[in-house]
């Protein structure tokens, strides 16, 4: 995997965890990426996670790498539809041409709420991150396919749709922990995570 593309990387990693279903791709493009979701195991989310900080870890010493449960509070008609969600997340913080950015993959699953529905949310993000002493502040654009399962009587409606979302939030670091809050601005979801940053001191 020496001349792969990093996203390729995480796709092959994937694949082998068997996480995600993919068909078969033998060219990656951003928007060509097709795949469908399976039973969510608490054991797939492990080594999905193991495997995303492996490959993060490949990354130059530099680049301040975080892995975080993410625990995201559903708002709005979402809200209504689904439950608490819990998932896992991992950011890479390094500068871009002297800029303070940030890249990083995030997935969530939805439990019931009110309604017999059932959701769960994965995709990629990058974004702006300023930092002012210990406290920062940051702003990410998220590209996410959320599926949505209905169950009623007999049937079941299933939904799948890719969406943009824009995250601003504000977050605390002490030394290798930092705690973050954001916003989903589309109103779906407010998250909380629990960075542990490697390398940290």
């Amino acid at each position: 995997m020496q001349n792969w593309h990093p996203l390729q990387q995480i796709l092959h990693v994937l694949k082998k965890c068997n996480t995600l279903k993919f068909n078969s791709c033998d060219r990656l493009r951003s928007h060509e990426i097709i795949y469908h979701y399976g039973d969510i195991r608490i054991k797939k989310l492990v080594c999905t996670t193991v495997a995303l900080a492996a490959l993060l870890c490949a990354q130059p010493s530099q680049a301040g790498i975080g892995i975080s449960p993410h625990l995201a509070l559903p708002l709005g008609d979402f809200g209504e539809a689904v439950g608490t969600g819990f998932g896992l997340s991992v950011v890479m913080d390094k500068d871009v041409k002297g800029k303070p950015g940030r890249v990083g993959l995030i997935f969530l699953t939805f439990g019931e709420g009110d309604a017999p529905t059932t959701s769960t949310a994965i995709g990629t993000f990058a974004g702006y991150k300023h930092q002012f002493g210990a406290i920062y502040g940051k702003f990410d654009i998220n590209i996410m396919r959320i599926s949505t399962e209905t169950k009623t009587t007999g049937r079941t409606f299933d939904n799948s749709e890719v969406k943009i979302k824009a995250t601003p939030g504000i977050g605390y670091q002490m030394g290798p922990i930092t705690g973050q809050i954001d916003i989903d601005l589309a109103g779906d979801w407010a998250g909380v995570n629990l960075y542990y940053v490697l390398g940290a001191e």
